[in-house]
C-alpha cells in the first residue's frame, strides 16, 4: 500500500511539473491565427495579431500579445495596441467564457473616421459568441493626437 501511494504521489508531482514546464516549450506564435480567431469570436470584431505571443497556464493563465489590431485594418474604426497582457480565469475558460483581470494595454491608438453623414462607425459590429468580463484594466503610455477630418 505504501509503495502504491508513493508512486501515486510521484505521478502527481510529475503531472504538475509538466503543467508548469510545458508552456515554456510551446511556440505560441504557431497558434497566432487560432488565438486571433478566438479573440474575434469573443468580442465580435476582426482581430489581427502581428507581434509576438507569450502565454502561461500556471499558476494563473496569462496571455501577452504584441501589435494587436481590433477592427478591419484601414477601416473606419480601429484600435491598435502595441502590447496587451491579461490574466485569464481558468474556471471561466473551462465554462467557455473569458474573465480577464489585470489587463494592460500599452500604447493604444484608436482611429475614428466620420462618414459622409458624420456618423462614426462602431468598433464592434456584432456581439461576440462568448461573454467577456474585464475585472480591471490599465492603459499605459497612451497617445492622443487630435485630427480634424473634413
Amino acid at each position: 500500500m505504501r509503495a502504491a501511494l508513493t508512486v501515486f504521489g510521484f505521478l502527481i508531482i510529475v503531472a504538475f511539473s509538466a503543467l508548469l514546464a510545458a508552456p515554456l516549450f510551446v511556440d505560441w506564435n504557431d497558434w497566432r491565427s487560432a488565438i486571433a480567431q478566438q479573440m474575434a469570436n469573443a468580442i465580435g470584431a476582426t482581430v489581427l495579431i502581428e507581434g509576438p505571443i507569450d502565454a502561461r497556464i500556471l499558476p494563473q493563465p496569462w496571455l501577452s500579445v504584441g501589435k494587436l489590431t481590433i477592427g478591419e485594418p484601414g477601416g473606419a474604426t480601429t484600435l491598435v495596441v502595441e502590447q496587451a497582457e491579461a490574466d485569464i480565469s481558468l474556471g471561466a475558460l473551462i465554462r467557455g467564457s473569458f474573465d480577464l483581470s489585470n489587463v494592460t494595454l500599452e500604447q493604444p491608438h484608436l482611429t475614428l473616421k466620420a462618414g459622409q453623414d458624420g456618423a462614426i462607425a462602431p468598433l464592434v459590429l456584432t456581439e461576440g459568441d462568448r461573454p467577456v468580463v474585464v475585472e480591471n484594466f490599465q492603459i499605459g503610455r497612451a497617445s492622443c493626437r487630435e485630427r480634424v477630418l473634413v
